[in-house]
């Protein structure tokens, strides 16, 4: 009976150890192979809805970084610490810079001198529970691209927690060409008047 006790451990403890290595050998973006999902038993069906989490979850975050990556606006995430931690294609092109090269760097790198002032005081005043740091409003701003062209932006903020760390996501839509269309309409209303 010895022999078989060993046996039966052997035939949980296995697939479990299987599982465990599986699991702690996966990667985001890479599929979870290795898991004991042909086993008739509890433990199969405990790693085949284990792989069926892991792929609903892989398939909401493919589609939600599709529809970010594919946005026509910037779309910039920041911490509490005002560092730039997410960075879409959109915001390259708008900005010049490659996510690689801001990701960990200020978000102020994005604003011409005298808005980068301006935000640190707004910032600390939001901190504080002051209301002046405006989030959940859109708004009109300079910018400043990588070349240190400054160009107007309209901006949407929003705040967020994830794990109790305060997060900032904005949408930055470049209004350039829509500010120059007003001031060639304000010259023709004049030169009419």
């Amino acid at each position: 009976t010895l022999p078989f006790a060993f046996y039966s451990i052997g035939r949980v403890l296995r697939p479990l150890l299987r599982m465990n290595a599986a699991v702690m050998a996966y990667q985001p973006g890479q599929p979870l192979s290795n898991l004991p999902v042909d086993n008739p038993d509890e433990i199969g069906a405990l790693a085949r809805a284990f792989s069926g989490l892991v792929h609903t979850l892989a398939t909401s975050e493919a589609r939600q970084r599709a529809v970010i990556d594919t946005m026509q606006d910037a779309h910039v995430v920041a911490d509490g610490q005002r560092m730039v931690l997410a960075f879409n294609p959109a915001a390259e092109r708008i900005f010049g810079y490659t996510a690689s090269e801001i990701i960990g760097l200020p978000v102020t790198m994005l604003l011409p001198e005298p808005s980068r002032e301006k935000h640190v005081r707004d910032y600390s005043m939001y901190q504080s529970g002051g209301g002046r740091y405006v989030v959940d409003q859109v708004r009109e701003l300079r910018a400043r691209r990588k070349s240190g062209d400054v160009f107007p932006i309209e901006m949407m903020l929003n705040a967020f927690k994830v794990d109790g760390e305060q997060l900032f996501s904005a949408v930055i839509r470049d209004i350039s060409a829509r500010k120059a269309m007003e001031q060639q309409l304000l010259r023709a209303q004049k030169l009419e008047a």
